[in-house]
């Protein structure tokens, strides 16, 4: 299982995509999390390299538990 986070470096979204990554490796052993820094807001969560999450989108950061239910329903 691979989880991407592609986080907005210039905004420092890094503590939420680190929060986000330790949330995902605490529940899951076979995960594989990868933070990948980018730029202009972004804060993009991708499941085995599908979208499940845009801050973009969604207008907010996701909550706590979120992704994980996301990853669930998958």
């Amino acid at each position: 299982m691979k989880v991407s986070i592609k986080y907005c470096g210039m905004w420092n979204y890094l503590p939420n995509a680190s929060s986000l990554e330790g949330e995902l490796i605490s529940r899951y052993d076979n995960i594989d999390v990868i933070l990948i820094e980018g730029s202009g807001g972004i804060f993009d969560v991708y499941f085995n390299d599908k979208l499940i999450f845009s801050k973009k989108i969604l207008k907010r950061f996701p909550s706590k538990g979120e992704i994980i239910d996301l990853i669930n329903e998958k």
